[in-house]
């Protein structure tokens, strides 16, 4: 376990572990350190957060890298010495603190699951040193496979996450100079149509050919046409998107997926609309907005794999809307969105 300061000090000390944990419940246990140096931050107005890494014993993986009072990259101390596998880590923010120097309270974790991600941070509450937190529930995970939606297994619940704060979209994947907007405007062209084919100027798309699903509306000009996330950043975010590294945020609004090393066009997260579907949609999911009734199952599809593919949550109002029109959407599978040409 690796301890670091957010200031210019790095890290500052360094506890190897060893043993074996009480069994509390089920093989879980818990224990507690006296650790000199831990502080709330610093000076008013001053970004230095404190930070704790957890590291794998051969010191090659960063297990978990969290911080409190803002965001922090894990450091090497002042002289060059200690670190841990976490260095260069950028922390995650666990979102609460505590005021004032009560012992008998801490920040801690609450909720039910088998997994750090099935937690969630509060606090501060009642302490309990060497043992599990006092609503802090080892069981049956939150995420269960055996629900499921077109076949496919989701996750059902309601992940704490940080304040929404949208990842900047449209970037250029492949560095060609075509934007991940112009590439899926490129690639959700209509080409059936010589009055209209698709017109670019340099790396940008001028005019073409566009239906808009949503509306059943055709657009001509790329002015006019706006890209769509299926699953909104928004619903994303709070559905465990926030929880992500921004690197892994920054992946989804881009190309659809959180492992990147896609392209944007392959992915059913994104869909060419009209102005006027995409702002009455804006950030709602399926139980507050549906498009026209010939679309229903199509959009609600994506939706499944979107999040399913990106292991996202369900609130029980959207699983469940989305579960009672399973019958009527059939089990048909959405088609491949193949590259676009190079």
């Amino acid at each position: 376990m690796a301890l670091y300061s957010g200031g210019s000090s790095g890290n500052y000390e360094r506890i190897f572990l060893s043993g074996t944990l009480p069994d509390e419940l089920d093989g879980y246990g818990a224990i507690s350190f006296d650790v000199m140096g831990l502080q709330n931050g610093g000076s008013p107005g001053e970004n230095e957060p404190d930070g704790i890494g957890l590291a794998s014993s051969d010191g090659i993986d960063c297990i978990e890298f969290i911080s409190y009072e803002g965001t922090m990259t894990a450091a090497r101390s002042s002289n060059d010495e200690g670190g841990s596998a976490c260095d260069g880590v950028e922390s995650i923010d666990v979102g609460v603190y505590e005021v004032g120097d009560n012992p008998d309270q801490s920040i801690q974790k609450r909720g039910q699951g088998e997994k750090g991600s099935d937690f969630y941070w509060t606090g501060p509450a009642q302490a309990t040193p060497d043992s599990l937190n006092i609503e802090q529930i080892i069981g049956e995970l939150i995420a269960r496979p055996e629900t499921t939606l077109f076949g496919t297994a989701v996750k059902v619940g309601t992940p704490q996450t940080p304040q929404y704060d949208r990842p900047y979209t449209w970037l250029d994947e492949d560095d060609d100079c075509i934007s991940d907007r112009h590439e899926i405007l490129i690639a959700q062209h209509i080409d059936d149509d010589e009055a209209h084919p698709l017109v670019m100027s340099g790396c940008y798309v001028d005019s073409g050919k566009w239906y808009d699903a949503y509306e059943g509306e055709y657009y001509y000009f790329a002015s006019q046409v706006q890209i769509d996330h299926v699953v909104a950043l928004y619903d994303a975010w709070y559905s465990g998107l926030g929880n992500l590294s921004s690197d892994e945020q920054s992946n989804f609004a881009n190309v659809g997926t959180i492992e990147g090393n896609s392209m944007p066009e392959t992915s059913h997260e994104f869909l060419a609309v009209g102005a006027i579907s995409n702002s009455e949609k804006s950030n709602l999911g399926p139980t507050e907005w549906m498009p026209r009734e010939a679309y229903h199952c199509t959009y609600l599809k994506k939706i499944v794999l979107v999040k399913s593919s990106n292991e996202l949550y369900f609130t029980q109002g959207d699983y469940d809307f989305i579960k009672a029109r399973e019958d009527e959407c059939g089990s048909d599978p959405l088609p491949e969105l193949p590259p676009n040409e190079q």
